[in-house]
């Protein structure tokens, strides 16, 4: 289709693998990558059909949502499909969402958001550089998407948390039960 043209290099700077014809062997089959001018067609770079990417399995009555996050909220890397979690939420009691992402300390509860969901995936994700105030950029740790499967109202509640304040993940071991309280604060942590 004049999209790709045939060129001879030297039998020693042919890479392992180059396509050297088009051919009915070969003319159906779907590139895994873009394909940049110039470049040395590889037969390891196409397939002959896409790979049956189902979508992830969603128990009955549940949604699928992602959020972002890192190391320590969430648990390190023991996060897998299939376990189950408990998550809360550090947000400032006053209701006031401080503009530079940061609360007081003292003006923290953390508490239980939701007593249990299930983990659907566990995906790498590293966010953009953020430009600072001197025109230097710096890259925030990376973090890891994380998919759980949770009711309507688990949702919206967690959606809210994310945007207005942090999430911590808590992995369940087998009988645990989740109490939920006022919360924890400064002033009644260690009451």
């Amino acid at each position: 289709g004049g999209l790709a043209e045939q060129s001879q290099v030297p039998a020693a700077m042919a890479p392992t693998g180059a396509v050297t014809s088009v051919s009915a062997d070969n003319s159906d089959l779907l590139s895994l990558n873009d394909i940049n001018p110039g470049q040395i067609l590889l037969s390891t770079n196409f397939i002959a059909e896409l790979p049956d990417v189902s979508p992830v399995s969603i128990p009955d009555g549940l949604i699928a949502i992602s959020v972002s996050l890192g190391d320590v909220n969430k648990v390190g890397n023991f996060l897998r499909p299939g376990a189950e979690v408990v998550i809360f939420d550090s947000y400032s009691a006053s209701g006031a969402v401080p503009t530079d992402g940061t609360a007081s300390t003292a003006d923290l509860t953390t508490r239980v958001l939701v007593d249990r969901a299930i983990i659907l995936g566990v995906g790498e994700t590293t966010a953009n550089p953020q430009p600072n105030a001197d025109g230097t950029t710096t890259a925030p740790p990376p973090s890891t998407l994380i998919t759980i499967g949770v009711d309507q109202a688990e949702a919206e509640k967690v959606i809210q948390a994310s945007q207005t304040g942090s999430l911590y993940f808590g992995l369940l071991g087998n009988g645990t039960e989740i109490v939920k309280s006022n919360g924890t604060t400064a002033g009644n942590l260690f009451n």
